[in-house]
């Protein structure tokens, strides 16, 4: 069994490594959509994760919960996201679909909480196609320019990191991250008399970040959870090439580095019976944050807020349960003040989410969730983007670790 779970493991390796994140139109700013959860465990309990262990505690989040796992468990999830953009006149659909992470979590000594945990997993999110038409009159010529914006790619994490229990009732967790990735953007404009230009542009990034957490536990049936995450400057190296009908083709390259907002949050997560509620506090700030802002643009950063909610029916783990009694049911809900503003008005996000855990044979296990949001508003030169995603995350929990005498 352990050597099929190593190969399930690296089978997945490459999907992550080579697929091409996705979003929706407002992943046009900054380093596109951030992600809140990257597991569908998280994801059904709408991305509360600070202090809010699972039968996985798989949290990219917080990596003091991986203190509380009690198994090496490996874990691959892959989701598919529908976007309607509603503008003023149009509704353009778009989807994307793609690996959402590969996790490990070792529980080397249950009785310390020492655990080590690595994976990768996408960070932030570019995937958006706009289309704008304008007539022009310049002395005796005049006609229609039609320009299309075209972006895809975004950052993806890699990280490592180990927890272990201070004292009885409170884990403490570190990560090293390191985050990389592309983006690729493309300009075309093309004038109905038959010109047109080109200006594509790639972007190749890389930063490194750490990140700490703690959770308390030493009050009966309540937790409590904290973050922080410091990022290094995020190094940009870019690639441009602008193809013209009214001037000659030109290509250059060149380097620049913009300060990398961290971020902060604080979660608390309360058990009755097999009935466990939560919420959770993030807070990033991306005022000093200038990547992919260009001069006169309608965007300004400013920081970003997200709460959530979550509530899950835990399953019975006893041998011999009824199946129903083993799965598990959350649902959660979400509401973030996003990191930019659009034409001067605070662009927000609202989402929804349900999920389940299905037991498979032994300690495998099956999450599935359901998100459904809206984001922005169709006015005030804004578009409003209605979205569902699903997303299923397949782990495999094993002893790896035995335990030995204390004396």
């Amino acid at each position: 069994m352990k050597k099929i779970s190593i190969i399930v493991f690296l089978a997945f390796l490459p999907l992550i490594l080579f697929a091409e994140p996705g979003g929706s139109n407002y992943s046009m700013f900054g380093i596109g959509d951030i992600i809140r959860s990257n597991t569908a465990s998280y994801d059904g309990i709408a991305g509360t994760s600070i202090a809010f262990p699972t039968q996985t505690c798989l949290s990219s989040v917080n990596p003091a919960l991986w203190s509380l796992a009690g198994k090496t468990r490996l874990q691959v999830g892959y989701s598919f996201t529908q976007h309607a953009n509603q503008g003023d006149n149009t509704t353009t659909y778009q989807f994307h679909s793609k690996p959402n992470s590969i996790m490990a979590i070792f529980s080397v000594d249950t009785s310390l909480g020492l655990a080590i945990s690595l994976g990768i997993y996408p960070y932030s999110t570019i995937n958006y196609f706009v289309q704008s038409s304008e007539k022009y009159k310049i002395d005796d010529l005049s006609g229609t320019a039609n320009t299309t914006f075209y972006g895809t790619g975004g950052l993806t994490a890699a990280y490592a990191g180990t927890s272990i229990n201070l004292f009885k009732g409170l884990s403490l967790g570190f990560a090293a991250q390191l985050l990389f990735g592309q983006g690729l953007f493309d300009y075309e404009t093309y004038i109905s008399n038959g010109d047109q230009s080109r200006n594509y542009v790639i972007d190749s990034y890389r930063s490194f970040g750490l990140r700490t957490g703690l959770v308390y536990r030493g009050i009966d049936n309540l937790y409590l959870g904290a973050y922080y995450e410091h990022n290094f400057s995020l190094l940009t190296n870019r690639s441009s090439s602008l193809y013209s009908y009214w001037a000659l083709d030109t290509s250059y390259m060149y380097s620049f580095s913009n300060s990398m907002p961290g971020s902060l949050g604080i979660g608390a997560s309360y058990m009755i019976n097999n009935l466990q509620i939560g919420a959770d506090f993030k807070y990033t700030d991306f005022s000093n944050f200038a990547y992919n802002l260009s001069t006169g643009s309608n965007a300004t950063f400013v920081p970003g807020i997200n709460t959530s909610f979550g509530i899950s029916k835990n399953g019975n783990t006893k041998p011999g349960s009824e199946y129903i009694d083993q799965m598990s049911f959350r649902a959660g809900f979400s509401h973030s003040n996003l990191f930019y503003q659009v034409f001067g008005k605070k662009v927000n996000d609202d989402a929804i989410s349900i999920g389940s855990t299905f037991p498979l044979r032994g300690t495998a296990l099956i999450d599935a969730a359901m998100t459904f949001g809206r984001r922005g508003e169709n006015s005030n030169n804004l578009v409003l983007d209605y979205y569902y995603q699903f997303s299923m995350s397949i782990s495999i929990g094993e002893n790896w670790f035995k335990p030995f005498k204390r004396y």
